[in-house]
Parts: C-alpha cells; structure tokens; sequence
C-alpha cells in the first residue's frame, strides 16, 4: 500500500519543519526498516508538501519514533490540518513537485533533505 501525507506548512514554519524532516530520513538511515520506501515531495513554494510512504506494513510505522513524532506534531505546523490518502506512484509523478529526500532499501539508497537557503521564514 502507498499513501500520501499531503500537507501545506506555514511560511513561518518552513525552516523548523526541514530539521525535523531531516532526522526522520536520519532515524530510516540508522534504522533501515526493510518493509518500507519513502520520499518527500515539496512543490516551488517550499510549503506545499507531499510525504509519500509504501509498506505493507502499515502497524510497524509506530516502530519509528521519529517519524511519528514528525507526523504527530504536523498539523501545528500546518497552514490547514494535513491530508492522508492512498495513492498511485504515477498520481505523484504527474504533479508539479520534486523529489527532496527518500528512503529505498531494495536500492540501498537514500537522501536526506536539502537544508533551505538563510533568510527562510522560521529558519532559527
């Protein structure tokens, strides 16, 4: 199963999101969970963003502390309450967003998020 977390941070909360983006590709680095891939998407703005998630497993995703603590605290940095629904690999390919940080353990590979350019609203 895939699934979309589809959220709109507020500008403010742009560059105290990217560090807790970070340490969640950090905590799959370290903890390598082979039952699942992830990516995160952002669109232009830096705000529009899209964590995508593929496992079987949905249950096991408690396992990763990080990761539910990113998603527990989303929505108080959210312009609206985030948006979770299952998706098509081809529905993300077709928006206009790009890829800023994944997890593959079949391609052993994975990238951590970008840090945002100095001068970003909420980069403390």
């Amino acid at each position: 199963m895939t699934f979309a977390v589809s959220y709109r941070l507020r500008a403010e909360e742009r560059g105290r999101d990217r560090p807790l983006l970070r340490e969640v590709y950090e905590e799959l680095a370290s903890v390598r969970p082979m039952w699942m891939t992830a990516e995160t998407f952002a669109a232009a703005d830096d705000q529009s963003m899209i964590l995508l998630i593929s496992t079987d497993f949905e249950r096991r995703l408690s396992e990763l502390a990080v990761l539910r603590r990113y998603r527990g605290g989303l929505d108080s940095r959210c312009e609206f309450p985030s948006q979770s629904y299952v998706v098509r690999r081809a529905t993300i390919d077709k928006l206009p967003v790009a890829k800023i940080a994944f997890w593959n353990p079949y391609r052993r590979t994975w990238a951590l998020p970008p840090d945002l350019p100095s001068g970003v609203p909420g980069l403390v």
